[in-house]
């Protein structure tokens, strides 16, 4: 092509380093495209959240001491078979929920780490029997300490 094959080997080498460079542009924005969508659909949405919620009814107990409580949770469960089988064990449910509160004083709930120690535990304990799923998060709804 060129007589120069100093200048022929310069030039074969700024072609393959630009057409490096457009195939690293084109993969980027490929690839990080696709990771942002992943991303966005990692997020769940508030529907489906509510199909994987279980809602306890009120529980009104005695603490550990003279003191009494009034709780109401929703159990957030890691998947729709999950809530199912949370439904069947709802006796189970409440009797874990109330022997946690029976061990518990009203003192260990109002201090600051307290309540996520409360959900920390009832998580734990509800978890030991389920089968087909898990307890991953609890939103305490109502809760009145007397």
């Amino acid at each position: 092509m060129f007589q120069n094959k100093l200048f022929n080997f310069a030039l074969i080498m700024i072609i393959s380093i630009a057409m490096l460079g457009v195939v690293a542009i084109v993969g980027f924005q490929y690839f990080g495209k696709s990771s942002e969508a992943a991303k966005t659909a990692a997020a769940p949405t508030a529907e489906k959240l509510a199909e994987s919620q279980f809602v306890v009814e009120k529980i009104t107990t005695n603490l550990s001491g003279s003191s009494l409580i009034q709780l109401g949770v929703t159990l957030q469960m890691d998947s729709n078979k999950a809530v199912g089988e949370i439904g069947l064990r709802k006796v189970q449910v409440k009797n874990t929920i109330n022997e946690i509160l029976h061990s518990t004083t009203a003192i260990d709930i109002q201090k600051d780490a307290g309540y996520k120690q409360l959900e920390a535990k009832i998580i734990e304990g509800i978890n030991k029997y389920m089968q087909h799923g898990k307890v991953v998060d609890v939103y305490v709804t109502d809760i009145v300490v007397q």
